[in-house]
């Protein structure tokens, strides 16, 4: 049962995301890419947790309508902890292929650190899904990296991300 507390208690934190004004919702992925790793400083790591992760946000992703998921979307990076980031070792191939099996409708993948840029568009092009349970998902690369806390959001747009934006190709 207290699996199922927390999946209510992400739930309604993203609808009250909504409620007030929201247009969207970003998860924090960023256990995704260090379940990639085998750190015997991190006990759960090496254990091939990425699957299991994933399930657990769809099962909260499934508590939403396809519209909804339009705007809930999941944020991925190599994490910093105290500034110092620790996944930053683990490729993206290891990651993206399986992290899209979210049924979001949106990610934003990080890519300041990444020195193979084209490389990770490929990866997100082959393996984003224009059906993720009635969901064309979108990819946005290049969010920035982290802020300042003393900078501001409006000083944060107007540096913007250099992200791109892109839905996968159809088949035909």
């Amino acid at each position: 049962m207290p699996g199922r507390r927390r999946r209510d208690e992400c739930e309604k934190d993203i609808r009250q995301c909504f409620a007030v004004g929201a247009a969207r919702v970003s998860i924090d992925f960023t256990e995704g890419r260090l379940a990639c790793k085998n750190d015997p400083r991190n006990p759960w790591t090496g254990r091939g947790m990425l699957q299991e992760f994933i399930e657990l946000n769809n099962r909260v992703l499934d508590r939403f309508s396809a519209v909804e998921r339009r705007n809930i979307g999941i944020h991925t990076c190599p994490g910093g902890d105290c500034d110092s980031v620790h996944s930053a070792d683990v490729d993206y191939a290891e990651l993206l292929p399986s992290m899209f099996g979210m049924n979001a409708g949106y990610f934003l993948i990080q890519l300041a650190s990444e020195s193979d840029k084209e490389r990770v568009y490929q990866l997100c092009g082959e393996h984003s899904r224009e059906d993720a349970n009635g969901v064309a998902q979108v990819c946005f690369v290049g969010v920035i990296r982290r802020t300042s806390p003393a900078t501001s959001p409006s000083r944060r747009s107007k540096r913007g991300s250099r992200g791109r934006g892109w839905r996968p190709r159809s088949s035909e």
